[in-house]
């Protein structure tokens, strides 16, 4: 009987672990059937771009080829410069606008609508910001193909408010498996940990060993693992391919152990609680910067075990009023901060070098993006990297903080497996998002029905297509 790469090892106390593609399971894979991993950061308020009266300083100075040395140079006035360690598996896309300019409803929340689905949002029909987009978003799309059916993609959240959220209370959805379906993101980077080791419903005892970093995944299932390596019909590609994807598992859980460790493992758990004011301590403030971290790693995590073929996390809420701290003084809320007043509204006293603290804060989310693309370029397998292997994107709910949805930003790190064209930054000159979306759906290995490239996602009356310069 053919078993699926995704055959799934089960142990003493109901931990689990998925396999990594192997040939006595499927056959010796060609190149261009090789997973390819695609993982989305959403943030929030826009950056500073040269849109309106703000200067620039987001892009890279010149389109062309792009360096390491190149983008050191720009490191203390572009927020792009953020990722020259990567620049030779950088693309950096200007020219892409959202195909839906005209809002029905918050600006923010339009964008969150639109910045995965290239789809317009519905009209706000239970209070301000509750407008939903109309379609299925990149990351649903991928996952609906290449993961086992029913697995949606692994969908989180690292902001001020949780799922369910009315109003402005809501956080911001980015992913959707169809029209007006929103995705639930996980804003517990320990629920997510429990699903993707399988521990949800494993023993409490064993979920606590694992989760304390005093056993791994592994050492649960090591008699079927052992089992597995001692086929005849075991080849040495194989054995080399199961060395990494285990050794993978264990430094991704001890890479984790900045925050799981035994030391803080009482203070994660507590984070599913509330503080003596009633805060839920996951989404309190002086927890994003961790949070989001976390995540990242599960990210990675969930890669390695070929879990999910798609994730998407968004950092911030939908009006996101993250708090950081810069040059030593916390500063009011980023929403404020990305429309210059001291309001969520357009009139307020001003805020002293706005646009520069806007532009720190943005170089600050760039630097965590810079944290997952890292952890991909360091996870390795025999046909390369995860960030080889796959992509990971950076955009924005909207340009800038005008609420503009022209030159959306976008930073892509990673080459899916050879089909993107890195190391430059593009000008795409205008096109509407779904086209970008085209072309990174292909990317990933995901295509029509009969073969043909994916060329209309997103809604009907844009123009469809691939961004052709993206792809090698």
């Amino acid at each position: 009987m053919r078993v699926s790469r995704r055959q799934v090892l089960k142990g003493l106390g109901g931990a689990t672990l998925a396999l990594p593609a192997l040939d006595i399971f499927e056959g010796k894979a060609a190149a261009a059937d090789l997973p390819t991993y695609a993982a989305f950061v959403i943030g929030c308020n826009g950056v500073v771009q040269n849109l309106g009266s703000d200067p620039e300083y987001f892009w890279p100075s010149k389109p062309g080829a792009i360096t390491k040395a190149s983008l050191e140079a720009e490191q203390a006035t572009r927020a792009t410069a953020m990722l020259a360690r990567h620049a030779e598996k950088l693309l950096i896309v200007r020219g892409v606008n959202a195909g839906f300019s005209h809002q029905k409803a918050c600006a923010h929340t339009w964008g969150d609508n639109q910045c995965l689905t290239a789809q317009p949002g519905s009209q706000d029909t239970d209070g301000p910001a509750s407008s939903l987009a109309t379609g299925e978003s990149i990351d649903h799309r991928i996952a609906r193909e290449k993961n086992p059916a029913g697995r949606g993609p692994l969908t989180l959240h690292a902001g001020g408010n949780a799922a369910g959220g009315k109003g402005y209370g809501n956080p911001g959805y980015v992913s959707y498996k169809g029209p007006l379906q929103p995705n639930s993101p996980d804003s517990s980077p320990w629920a997510a940990y429990m699903r993707i080791s399988g521990l949800t419903n494993a023993d409490p005892a064993v979920a606590k060993l694992v989760a304390t970093r005093r056993k791994s995944v592994n050492d649960f299932v090591r008699a079927q693992i052992k089992s597995i390596e001692a086929r005849p019909d075991l080849s040495a590609e194989d054995k080399r391919r199961l060395d990494a994807h285990f050794s993978a598992v264990r430094d991704l859980e001890m890479g984790m152990a900045t925050v799981l460790a035994p030391a803080i493992t009482k203070e994660m758990e507590a984070l599913e609680g509330k503080d003596a004011m009633g805060r839920v301590k996951v989404h309190m403030n002086e927890n994003r910067e961790a949070v989001v971290r976390l995540h990242m790693d599960l990210i990675a995590f969930a890669f390695a075990g070929d879990v999910s073929r798609a994730a998407t996390l968004k950092v911030g809420d939908n009006n996101d009023a993250w708090r950081t701290m810069i040059d030593g003084a916390q500063q009011p809320s980023f929403h404020m901060i990305s429309h210059r007043v001291l309001s969520d509204g357009g009139d307020g006293p001003p805020i002293t070098n706005a646009v520069q603290l806007h532009a720190k804060i943005v170089r600050n989310l760039i630097s965590q993006f810079d944290y997952l693309a890292t952890k991909l370029a360091a996870v390795s397998s025999p046909t390369g990297s995860l960030l080889d292997r796959g992509f990971c994107l950076w955009s924005n709910q909207i340009a800038n903080g005008g609420h503009d949805l022209r030159n959306m930003p976008y930073a892509i790190v990673g080459n899916a497996n050879g089909r993107l064209k890195t190391g430059r930054f593009v000008d795409a000159g205008g096109v509407t998002s779904n086209m970008l979306f085209n072309t990174l759906l292909t990317a990933a290995g995901v295509s029509k029905t009969g073969g043909a490239p994916v060329d209309d996602f997103g809604h009907a009356t844009l123009k469809k297509g691939v961004i052709a310069d993206l792809l090698a």
